[in-house]
């Protein structure tokens, strides 16, 4: 029935793995409290920068959230962990380039807490990665 639809095709394709809820995870926890720190702050950017840089960085922020829910769930967690790694530092990407000289979007503080708070999730999956992989 849900065949033709792309997220059901994508889903189908990992083996679900028994596990407890995605809430537990302290890597899922951190990344969601960073969601509630930045996003505020990206929704003051310039008008203008609202379709390009802000859409890009909400778009890999919930991106790399669904990633981990499906990682969770799926046997083969080593290749998501690092595909999320990757999407963590493609959004660390973003986040200098709204800090750089030309457009300052964010201040200095904001930068700092904003880069802390990956930095910490970076290391929680760092540990996951290495625990995973036995």
């Amino acid at each position: 029935m849900f065949s033709n639809s792309g997220f059901y095709s994508e889903a189908a394709k990992f083996e679900r793995a028994p596990q407890g809820n995605i809430a537990h995870l302290a890597l899922f926890q951190k990344f969601t409290d960073f969601i509630d720190y930045f996003e505020p702050i990206v929704m003051r950017f310039p008008r203008y920068e609202q379709n390009v840089l802000c859409a890009n960085i909400r778009g890999c922020m919930y991106r790399i959230m669904e990633l981990m829910i499906v990682t969770n769930a799926s046997k083969n967690r080593v290749a998501g962990w690092y595909y999320i790694d990757v999407q963590l530092e493609i959004l660390r990407t973003y986040i200098r380039r709204s800090r750089a000289k030309g457009s300052k979007y964010l201040s200095k503080r904001s930068h700092e807490t904003a880069a802390r708070k990956l930095s910490e999730v970076g290391r929680i999956l760092g540990g996951l990665i290495k625990q995973t992989k036995g």
